[in-house]
């Protein structure tokens, strides 16, 4: 899988650098927003999921981590950006069993594994006031509608890339994202409300 990049890409750090407790150190490169691609995951799509990089797909190790697929990463197979997000080669996660595809017109890598995750409805409160979009439990954590994020007036570039995901065509941002950026996020079990207050 090696979808083309007319981006002249910059060199990446020193590949033989070691850190003091001799883990591998991974490359650190500089990604272009324009070198940012979708990873779908089952029913999940992390819109900026993935990078394009020396003309390869690089898919984020977090998400992947979180869906089972991998456990580890070498660093052979692995960049780091500036922002610290670390990513393996399609090519790699390819190698370990599941069927990755690549659609050019929509920039998005497709994986054939990961089951259906356990997809819950809640509420959301939004500076006091309902929204009239239900947030998402996912597998234990809960999503916030990126709506939310205008009635805050927050923009959605302040919150970092790997708190998004997509679900049947509607964009969600995941509560840590938003305490990441300074939110109070408070959860409610009785009335299954998560509110979020700035």
């Amino acid at each position: 899988l090696s979808p083309r990049s007319t981006a002249n890409r910059p060199a990446a750090t020193d590949p033989e650098q070691v850190n003091q407790d001799d883990t591998p150190t991974l490359p650190t490169v500089v990604v272009k927003p324009e070198d940012r691609i979708g990873l779908q995951l089952g029913p999940l799509l992390y819109p900026l999921g993935g990078v394009i990089y020396d003309e390869s797909a690089y898919l984020s190790v977090g998400q992947l981590q979180q869906a089972g697929v991998i456990n580890g990463l070498d660093r052979d197979d692995g960049i780091q950006t500036a922002d610290g997000q670390q990513f393996v080669k399609a090519s790699y996660v390819s190698s370990l069993g599941p069927e990755v595809s690549w659609d050019a017109e929509t920039r998005q890598v497709s994986l054939d594994c990961c089951g259906d995750p356990e997809i819950e409805p809640i509420n959301i409160a939004v500076a006091g006031q309902n929204l009239a979009e239900s947030g998402l439990i996912i597998e234990g954590s809960s999503f916030t509608p990126v709506a939310a994020l205008a009635e805050l007036n927050i923009a959605q570039v302040q919150v970092p890339n790997e708190y998004f995901v997509g679900v049947d065509q509607v964009f969600y941002v995941k509560s840590e994202g938003l305490k990441a950026i300074g939110l109070d996020v408070s959860w409610n079990a009785d009335s299954r409300t998560l509110t979020i207050e700035r």
